[in-house]
């Protein structure tokens, strides 16, 4: 019976462990990765001088609420930059719908992401109240050794990013009108709300089901291990309550242990006490044995 429970939660943790696997792979969660990659590099590298950095920022639109992965100002411009992962080979025009990704053999199709940063950099454009041509539109994919020459000159890999801000020199805006930019993105941006979606929770839920598999399948052994843990903390704390093999000794032993007991051979009479002074009856022949074996007081 226990072996047929066993073989079942084998069973639950692995097609969830699989699921995850595949969540892992998923153009949601590697979007998400994307976004991480891009921020750490942007924030570990960039000029905090030069470049003012918002993440993760929503904005007030007409309609409710705009929200854009990376915003950066400067005197050379606003720069506006959505992250992406893509491990396939990538085509797309910058007119184009739908891009294509071509990945183990199998075409996979998304919305054409220079249109989601285009109507970021319109949203936060309204805001601003600035031209155009003081905004720079950046994609930036992660997943890519090297670009492909069919994309677009506003797509870059993760590699090229800093490349191409370090060599952005053309000064399009002052340092007061940078400054002013900074300051009105910060007083309008919006808190984003965490989102409770599907995908995650469907994501918690293959997690505690691997947990509680694994969990159910190994609970003998944790027990196993917390307990020799428990005893040999108690081992340090306690060394009197166990033998030099390291076993724990009984309520007996340690009763004995704490008798003290002396046997006179001239009278054949035998006593013992415990460490207070009271006199313990115990066995003639257990009291001879205590007091030969060594009592703590002898000791």
């Amino acid at each position: 019976m226990t072996s047929t429970i066993s073989q079942h939660w084998h069973l639950v943790w692995m097609v969830a462990a699989f699921f995850l696997i595949v969540y892992l792979g998923s153009p949601r969660h590697n979007s998400r990765r994307a976004f991480v990659r891009v921020k750490r590099l942007l924030e570990q590298t960039l000029d905090k001088r030069r470049f003012t950095q918002f993440h993760n920022i929503a904005i007030p639109t007409g309609g409710g609420t705009e929200e854009i992965d990376h915003v950066l100002v400067s005197r050379f411009g606003v720069f506006v930059i959505v992250s992406e992962f893509r491990s396939g080979e990538i085509t797309g025009g910058e007119s184009q719908e739908q891009w294509k990704e071509k990945r183990l053999g199998r075409i996979h199709r998304w919305p054409n992401p220079l249109y989601r940063a285009k109507l970021q950099m319109e949203s936060l454009q309204r805001i601003l109240d600035m031209p155009r041509e003081k905004f720079r539109l950046l994609v930036v994919v992660d997943g890519q050794d090297k670009p492909s020459k069919k994309w677009p000159e506003q797509v870059l890999t993760t590699q090229q990013l800093l490349s191409f801000l370090h060599n952005s020199n053309d000064q399009v805006l002052s340092p007061e009108q940078a400054d002013l930019a900074a300051r009105l993105i910060m007083e309008k941006q919006l808190p984003v709300p965490k989102k409770v979606t599907k995908t995650n929770l469907v994501r918690y839920g293959l997690a505690v089901m691997i947990l509680a598999g694994i969990f159910m399948i190994y609970r003998d052994d944790l027990a196993r291990v917390a307990g020799n843990f428990d005893q040999t903390v108690e081992r340090l704390a306690s060394p009197q309550k166990f033998d030099q093999e390291g076993a724990r000794k009984s309520e007996q032993e340690l009763f004995e242990e704490s008798l003290v007991c002396a046997y006179s051979q001239d009278t054949n009479r035998c006593s013992c006490y415990q460490k207070e002074g009271e006199k313990v009856d115990v066995d003639f022949e257990l009291c001879r044995q205590l007091s030969e074996r060594g009592s703590i007081l002898n000791q």
